[in-house]
């Protein structure tokens, strides 16, 4: 038994790195709401811990601007909310070095604006401060440890503090990593 565990842990690799990219984000309701794409940006850095030379599990912090933009009124106006995400993802490798994930992600919101206009109003105090998503996504990693990743984190709980409305961010990322040696 110590050697099976040995052999275990031993097998486990850990490497850091850092990412960033594009986000696409928007909110998705119930009430036909017509919300469009807000682009934005998303920074991090990882763990990239391996199980085996198939399976990883991958946790990070990332910085994510989210939101959306409508038109109310006839005025374009936007949505920026800021948060801190932190998703633990599954990870399927293959020898060719594609990789396919999925895992939960918890969200901590920073901050949250509204520009309409030339008016911009804080407007965090309408959200919640927490945002529970799952996340789906495929990536690759080149030999030189660069890779790309293209990710959808689906909203899985209500964002507002309303109980008229029930609101979840909807983002897509589209992203870069280098993972260190």
């Amino acid at each position: 038994m110590l050697i099976a565990t040995t052999g275990a842990v031993t097998a486990q690799h850990v490497e850091y790195g850092v990412k960033g990219g594009l986000n696409l984000a928007k909110f998705s309701n119930e009430n036909g709401t017509d919300y469009k794409m807000n682009p934005s940006v998303n920074l991090g850095v990882l763990a990239h811990i391996h199980i085996n030379k198939s399976f990883a599990i991958q946790p990070e912090l990332v910085y994510s601007g989210q939101g959306t933009k409508f038109n109310s009124e006839n005025t374009d106006s936007r949505y920026s909310l800021g948060y801190i995400n932190i998703p633990v993802l599954f990870q399927l490798m293959t020898a060719s070095g594609f990789r396919f994930e999925t895992g939960p992600q918890l969200g901590m919101l920073v901050s949250a604006k509204a520009k309409s206009g030339g008016d911009s109003h804080n407007i965090k105090q309408n959200f919640n401060s927490t945002d529970l998503a799952w996340a789906f996504g495929i990536g690759y990693i080149s030999p030189s440890k660069f890779g790309f990743d293209l990710r959808y984190n689906l909203g899985l709980t209500d964002i507002t503090k309303s109980n008229t409305s029930d609101i979840k961010n909807s983002v897509v990322q589209a992203g870069v990593f280098y993972q260190f040696h």
